[in-house]
């Protein structure tokens, strides 16, 4: 209270709000494995000056304001990480010249191995059930601020700086009136502003239960007094980025020889074991090349992140493209058809070190509507750990080497061999033969780079698409 207190004496107003969680959710490829934390700021009486008019996530953001949240971070979870992202821009090339969803990260995400908490870092299950503060603007002066009152208290130490850098974002003017636009129908060149706070495979459920449903406050602090009321640029604007080389001192392709040689092996024994014959070979593609980018390419080309984490690396059957019906299994795209077989094959990156956190999930392509995707199933790294070992599959690699690889089938329950072993099968009920799904791999945290790791490096997962036959 003593350091809002003063910034309001310095000439800041301050709104208050809550950071509040979600998991599982519906929209833009949400993992089950992660908890969403989203910042609400409710509408004060001048809705004119609210950041937050329509959507309860994105903020029309001036250019000297600022996001500060002092709270408590996660219990003991695998990762946690605070990131900043453009949800919606303005795209000129767009109809009627209105805002396009980018939802893409401006910057590396603060995690566990960054984040400054009250806890001294290494010791015990610091920085987690710790206490910690992050700035988020656009405007050194606001920030050297905000901060210069942490410091007068003394809790300088557990202070974050994720700021807004000036290339990627278009704030809005002061006294902005949006009359009966959105962030997402606005027709003029601003973006809305969201931060997203992540807990991904909680240790304790009841500790991450009591910790998710609590409301932690956040403040809205706007400049509105201190700056001209058409202003659109920082007193002190960010030109630099924040971002991390993602480039390890090693890499998988010593494996690729054997893993070549497991896929042929396994194709060869469900084609003369069960007599499946092949449909398809799919080559996961990786998300961080081509359209599918990190953060500020999308931010160029108008692109949709869907809420890219830039220490996570993204690779799916799907190229992205909308789904057409034109063939069978359009894009790679299928249908889960009553005699249909597939078998996920890849590299187990958590045992040759490349990251801390691996899983597959499956999802609902139905009713798809910018990008949004409903997960079905998820399979992890503890459920196939040295899994292809666990398949009985006559191979000439050596199981040394098998322990490296996964695999995860993917059929109806009464295709599925062996109830043991990973699989993501379900009943009609859940997802119907006229249903498309799409599969997804999600890649962790390089503990070496502290980000994600290099698509360069690791080898791509494998899907193997058969076909039952009744006989």
């Amino acid at each position: 209270k003593p350091i809002l207190a003063n910034l309001q004496n310095k000439g800041y107003t301050i709104h208050y709000g809550w950071l509040y969680w979600v998991t599982n959710e519906t929209c833009h490829g949400g993992s089950p494995a992660s908890s969403y934390g989203m910042w609400n700021i409710p509408t004060p009486n001048n809705s004119n000056l609210h950041p937050n008019p329509d959507a309860p996530m994105a903020m029309l953001f001036h250019p000297s304001d600022a996001i500060l949240f002092t709270g408590c971070t996660a219990p003991k979870a695998t990762y946690i990480g605070f990131e900043n992202y453009v949800y919606a821009k303005f795209n000129p090339n767009g109809t009627n010249d209105t805002m396009d969803t980018v939802f893409g990260s401006m910057g590396a995400a603060i995690n566990q191995y960054f984040l400054n908490t009250t806890n001294d870092y290494g010791h015990g299950d610091s920085p987690f059930d710790s206490v910690t503060t992050i700035i988020s603007s656009g405007d050194k002066v606001t920030y050297r601020d905000i901060y210069g009152e942490y410091v007068h208290a003394g809790l300088q130490d557990s202070v974050n700086n994720q700021w807004i850098p000036e290339e990627y974002f278009n704030f809005i003017p002061y006294r902005f009136g949006r009359h009966n636009y959105s962030v997402l129908t606005y027709p003029g060149q601003i973006d809305s502003f969201m931060p997203v706070t992540r807990i991904i495979d909680f240790d304790d459920e009841e500790e991450w239960r009591n910790y998710t449903t609590y409301k932690q406050p956040v403040y809205w602090i706007t400049a509105e007094n201190l700056r001209p009321h058409n202003v659109t640029t920082p007193r002190e604007p960010y030109t630099e980025l924040y971002t991390r080389n993602h480039t390890s001192s090693h890499d998988e392709f010593h494996l690729e020889d054997g893993f070549n040689a497991f896929i042929n092996d396994t194709v060869y024994h469900f084609q003369t074991e069960y007599k499946m014959e092949l449909v398809e070979t799919r080559t996961l593609i990786n998300y961080n090349i081509g359209k599918h980018y990190y953060g500020y390419v999308c931010y160029q080309n108008n692109w949709n992140c869907q809420g890219d984490l830039r220490d996570e690396q993204y690779w799916g059957t799907h190229n992205g493209s909308n789904v057409v019906r034109q063939s069978l299994f359009p894009q790679g795209v299928y249908n889960l058809l009553n005699n249909s077989y597939f078998v996920v094959i890849g590299i187990n990156h958590k045992m040759t070190n490349f990251t801390i956190y691996d899983n597959i999930i499956l999802y609902n392509m139905e009713s798809r509507y910018l990008g949004l995707y409903e997960p079905i199933f998820m399979v992890d790294n503890y459920h196939y750990n040295n899994s292809c070992n666990q398949f009985n599959i006559t191979s000439t690699v050596s199981p040394n080497t098998l322990s490296q690889f996964y695999m995860v089938q993917i059929s109806r329950p009464y295709n599925c061999r062996g109830k043991n072993l990973p699989s993501i099968c379900p009943e009609e009920n859940i997802i119907k033969e006229s249903n498309l799904f799409a599969m997804y791999t999600r890649n962790l945290l390089n503990l070496e780079t502290l980000t994600r790791p290099s698509q360069q490096q690791v080898i791509p997962d494998i899907l193997l698409h058969f076909r039952i036959n009744k006989e």
